[in-house]
């Protein structure tokens, strides 16, 4: 019992981590005018003079991360073609800038990880993502671009393993369906994206592992999502559900759902079952009553984590 008990604290910690990006690399984050940057890893150019790139960008020689958010694109093709070693930069920040095009300098950084092009409208998507193909990015961020599709080229990033997709107009697109050809991609971001209902193209997602598709307009998820056997976290607060959704306790895999803030008032008698393999569920902020809530803590209390 012991060892079973180690086992399930170790698999909800690991279960409950965020995606960590931006927070993981390295040393403080500093910008262009600070002393001694010879050993500088993380710089934040954005909003950043061209007068102050030209002065100051040659000292440093060991970048890593570099955010060149809200900056022209004359201040980022100048940085993209003179940054010193390129080969070490692993986390390039490209929001809020006036790009129509993805420069091909960019391919300089064969060893780039992490790549975030939010709020970039203008942008061509299907050359910027055709662009970076041939890096080994895990992590891309497209939210608040006003996409209806996912950009046809993003199946031949073959290493990506985060997709972030939120604040778009997806719908029902067919496009998810480029994600499929992904096989290491492991979480994937669809939130406030005025989902009516779940895309069918996204059920053949088999690899995913983290779902999150909060603030949309979800009242229903259909049987078919537990084709996606290799879920183990869903993320699905914020939606109009008034019942809790009994296909999330057929996923094969899953072990946490997130799906607070709704209209839930009753919860099937399924989740009480041993068909679910659900050990984690939180449901704050739903219309409960006190009487369900007191039943449910009684039926769930083998659960590692209930929160009604």
């Amino acid at each position: 019992m012991k060892i079973k008990n180690t086992f399930i604290t170790t698999a909800i910690y690991l279960l409950l981590l965020s995606c960590d990006t931006y927070n993981t690399f390295y040393t403080e984050t500093v910008t262009i005018t600070v002393n001694e940057p010879d050993t500088i890893q993380r710089l934040d150019l954005s909003a950043t003079s061209i007068d102050d790139v030209e002065r100051y960008l040659p000292r440093f020689k060991k970048l890593r991360y570099l955010n060149l958010s809200n900056n022209s694109t004359h201040v980022i093709n100048y940085v993209l073609n003179e940054i010193n070693n390129p080969e070490l930069l692993e986390v390039l920040i490209l929001n809020n800038t006036q790009l129509e095009t993805l420069p091909d300098t960019i391919k300089k950084f064969k060893n780039l990880e992490q790549l975030s092009l939010v709020n970039n409208p203008k942008l061509n998507f299907e050359q910027s993502v055709n662009t970076v193909s041939t890096l080994p990015l895990k992590f891309l961020n497209l939210q608040h671009n006003n996409l209806v599709k996912i950009p046809k080229g993003i199946e031949n990033i073959s290493t990506l393993e985060d997709f972030n997709f939120s604040h778009n107009e997806l719908g029902n697109s067919a496009s998810v369906s480029y994600l499929k050809e992904l096989k290491s991609l492991s979480s994937l971001w669809l939130t406030h994206n005025n989902l009516i209902e779940l895309p069918v193209q996204l059920f053949d997602l088999s690899q995913l592992r983290y779902l999150y598709i909060e603030h949309n307009q979800l009242s229903k998820i259909d049987i078919g999502i537990t084709k996606m056997e290799s879920i183990w976290v869903v993320h699905a607060g914020h939606n109009n559900f008034t019942v809790l959704p009994e296909a999330l306790t057929l996923l094969p895999s899953i072990k946490l759902l997130h799906i607070n803030n709704c209209n839930i008032v009753s919860i099937p008698a399924v989740y009480a079952s041993k068909e679910s393999n659900i050990i984690g569920l939180v449901l704050n902020e739903n219309k409960l009553s006190d009487d369900v809530k007191s039943y449910w803590k009684k039926e769930l209390k083998h659960y590692f984590i209930l929160s009604l």
